[in-house]
């Protein structure tokens, strides 16, 4: 699929860097670009795109602000680029996909570009299984199954198939929406649900780093505590997943 990518930034140098680091990735198309966090709200509404990639510091609305008014009003993705570390747990719960550090580096530009571009796969093979279910709804009314437990994994849309996820490939779960977000080790898959409900039906090997992440224990790597006071832990699959300040002591004493 094409993505549609709309970029926002105060500093009009970085803005054409993003612009022509966007060019160079197949099957992207800029839908727009904002050098203030009002006009790029509005404009976001307009154009609806598949992925917005934001600065922290703008004019208007900050990019915090700004992710958190479009987790409100638009099915949208989106990416932090930022000169800033200390902002990654505020990104992290306002649902952004990723969390990039400037100067750009453009291999990890399109790493988090085909992430986005997965979720967008899978939100709208999401959307036509609501749809189906919506249909199979309208038919008589029968028993409503109870649900599966965690244990036996996922059943998720993806692309023309709906395939299990075992929940032994699960890395750590996060949220787009109103979607939780399974991340494995090969992928992300989108399913429609609750990180709370989910969670009631988690074993132990899983705990919260943050209100928007719940982590498989095992599959932590290494837990970073390079800025005072801060705490991320790094998965298996590779992803840095920030620990907010009550789940940073249960989580620091993995490593005791």
């Amino acid at each position: 699929m094409i993505l549609k990518v709309f970029l926002a930034d105060d500093e009009p140098l970085a803005l054409r860097r993003l612009e022509l680091a966007i060019a160079r990735v197949p099957e992207t198309e800029i839908a727009g670009s904002a050098t203030n966090g009002v006009d790029a709200l509005n404009v976001i509404q307009s154009t609806q795109p598949d992925l917005v990639i934001l600065d922290i510091d703008m004019p208007g609305l900050s990019g915090i602000e700004l992710a958190s008014a479009l987790g409100r009003v638009a099915s949208v993705a989106v990416v932090f680029l930022t000169a800033h570390d200390r902002f990654a747990v505020e990104a992290f719960n306002a649902a952004a996909v990723d969390y990039l550090l400037k100067p750009l580096d453009e291999a990890r530009l399109r790493v988090a570009i085909d992430r986005a571009r997965a979720l967008a796969e899978a939100r709208a093979g999401a959307a036509r299984a609501i749809q189906l279910e919506g249909m199979l709804n309208a038919a008589p009314a029968r028993e409503p199954p109870s649900p599966a437990p965690a244990k036996l994994g996922f059943w998720v849309s993806h692309r023309s198939e709906t395939i299990r996820i075992s929940i032994d490939d699960i890395v750590w779960f996060g949220v787009d929406g109103d979607y939780v977000i399974i991340h494995t080790a090969a992928a992300e898959y989108l399913v429609h649900e609750s990180l709370a409900r989910l969670e009631t039906r988690l074993g132990g090997e899983f705990m919260r780093a943050h209100r928007n992440a719940i982590i498989r224990t095992a599959a932590i790597d290494a837990i970073d505590r390079s800025t005072p006071g801060r705490l991320s832990v790094r998965l298996a699959n590779g992803d840095l997943v920030p620990v907010s300040r009550p789940y940073q002591r249960k989580i620091a004493q993995l490593a005791r």
